[in-house]
């Protein structure tokens, strides 16, 4: 392996010539790349990555969703201003060694696969390529760059992180308080959200989404209607990566009469697998975000909107405290031991501007709590909410979700 790269004259012609290049006065100078294809002088990339299907999926949810089809999409570009020698069926390689040098030793880095190890190193930071591609010992140079240059490294493995982790959208699942349950299902061949599946009670519904938007329809024929539903999340501007919460509005219709029935439903959940049991965490968290939902009082609802704060306290039983405040309607504490969904509500505050006025501002409801991360401790929360008064002649009833990070 070469100990220095040689760089190149101004006044050098951009071609790679036969084993050498010629400066003006025509005196052949060295060059280094040749029979070396995967250590190729690097090209300026200077147009920024147009992530098309990603930006698409962003509109309907912010849940992480990068499937093979995008990754490689991503890696092409990536490498794409470097001369490499490379095909796609070598991009799961040099994916798998761009992570490893996130942490790997000097050691670890010299004893990987010597054709693929720079186009991980472009892969990865091409600041650091450049310092070390041509290194006596590139574990040590590497090791040394990622000590010297922290801030830009942490950088750059956070983006190879988010670009090349497969994790689809159509894994994770989302709970309406109707007990709906809906997971999106996604193009296989551009990673793009296409549809939902809807489950109930009454049997699944295959929805399609319609254009660019958020809405998916399709046939009950179970029921012998059409089903269209406005899925409106309230994460979107919160950064959520893992789980989502919102709204549902979903209509239903018969071609027959023309009836439509209609109803808002809140929605929470996220990927099982990023789930964290709240037994497994083990320090006091406090996460801020907002809350979404509806209170009814026979005939009359009010729609409600509003921050939360939702505090986890560890101790012999683990604690889920959360306070939702709403402008519009009472402010409500629910706390919660470990993962029992049975909860207590206080409700606080005089609303005027509603007849959804409460007969106690005490009692017993349900919250269940689903917290989430990329590893070990929780980044993030959602969560939904159900209360209804007891022993009242004409009950309110809550059902509220959440999502804090």
């Amino acid at each position: 392996m070469a100990r220095v790269l040689f760089s190149l004259s101004l006044l050098c012609s951009a071609v790679l010539l036969s084993g050498c290049l010629e400066t003006g006065s025509g005196t052949p100078q060295h060059n280094p790349f040749k029979d070396r294809p995967n250590y190729g002088a690097d090209i300026n990339i200077t147009k920024p990555y147009a992530d098309t299907v990603a930006k698409e999926n962003a509109e309907i949810t912010n849940m992480y969703s990068r499937n093979a089809a995008m990754i490689n999409d991503w890696v092409s570009y990536k490498l794409s201003g470097s001369k490499f020698d490379v095909n796609e069926s070598e991009y799961p390689g040099i994916i798998k060694i761009a992570q490893s040098l996130i942490t790997a030793s000097a050691s670890d880095i010299n004893s990987v696969d010597s054709d693929l190890l720079s186009p991980a190193m472009a892969l990865l930071d091409s600041s650091m390529r450049r310092a070390c591609a041509s290194a006596e010992n590139i574990g040590d140079c590497i090791v040394n760059w990622r000590e010297n240059n922290a801030i830009q490294f942490a950088t750059s493995a956070n983006t190879l992180m988010n670009y090349t982790t497969e994790l689809t959208v159509d894994n994770a699942t989302l709970t309406a308080t109707n007990g709906y349950q809906m997971k999106f299902t996604i193009d296989p061949d551009t990673g793009e959200i296409d549809g939902m599946t809807l489950t109930r009670d009454s049997g699944d519904v295959d929805l399609a989404k319609l254009g660019d938007s958020s809405t998916f329809y399709g046939s009950d024929i179970e029921n012998g209607r059409v089903l269209e539903l406005d899925y409106v999340s309230d994460a979107k501007q919160m950064g959520l990566s893992y789980s989502d919460f919102g709204l549902i509005n979903i209509q239903s219709s018969m071609d027959s009469d023309h009836q439509v029935d209609a109803w808002l439903v809140p929605f929470a959940g996220g990927y099982d697998d990023k789930k964290i049991a709240v037994a497994d965490i083990d320090s006091d968290m406090t996460f801020r975000g907002r809350a979404v939902g509806t209170a009814t009082k026979g005939e009359d609802s009010i729609n409600l909107g509003g921050t939360a704060t939702l505090n986890f306290k560890t101790g012999d039983t683990p604690t889920s405290e959360l306070a939702a405040n709403f402008d519009n309607w009472y402010n409500v504490t629910i706390t919660q031991n470990g993962d029992a969904p049975n909860a207590n509500f206080v409700f606080s505050g005089n609303p005027t501007e509603t007849d959804v006025i409460l007969t106690n501002t005490t009692g017993t409801g349900t919250m269940n709590v689903g917290y989430y991360g990329p590893a070990g401790s929780p980044t993030e929360a959602t969560g939904l909410v159900h209360y209804q008064e007891t022993d009242v002649e004409n009950p309110v009833s809550l059902d509220m979700a959440f999502g804090v990070k």
